[in-house]
């Protein structure tokens, strides 16, 4: 086991430098990290110049909120929304885009996944809805 690189408290594993992601985030703020959570949600990410962010697209010119998509074979991944319209959404996932249909959640493109094997949860695809009829007057 190692100590904690922020309290000191021993960690579960050999291979963990910190006891609980709570002191990962907090030594990220003690060695002046910047938070990009626009959605005030939770921290997700902290990358190496210690920038906490609530997904590890949040910080995309163009980005909106986060979005569910699931697999067939029940694997379930969080997406950054980029872009959005009455009929499609794009979204990020470690850097690559996807673009699904907003009618019934199918992907149409994108450049790591099976398209057939993918959709965007129903929750998200509501949650996207929802924005779009407060923000009617203009795409995502």
């Amino acid at each position: 086991m190692n100590n904690c690189k922020f309290c000191s408290a021993k960690t579960s594993s050999p291979y963990e430098i910190f006891c609980s992601w709570d002191c990962c985030v907090k030594k990220a703020e003690a060695d002046g990290g910047i938070k990009v959570c626009p959605n005030g949600l939770p921290v997700m990410c902290v990358r190496d110049d210690n920038t906490m962010l609530e997904h590890e697209d949040a910080d995309h010119p163009d980005y909106k909120f986060p979005v569910e998509a699931e697999c067939v074979k029940g694997e379930r991944e969080t997406h950054a929304l980029i872009y959005a319209n009455r009929s499609i959404a794009v979204t990020m996932y470690e850097c690559c885009f996807a673009m699904w249909y907003l009618k019934d959640g199918r992907m149409g493109g994108g450049s790591i996944w099976t398209i057939e094997n993918w959709r965007l949860t129903e929750e998200s695809i509501k949650k996207i809805n929802d924005y779009m009829s407060k923000n009617a007057t203009s795409n995502l």
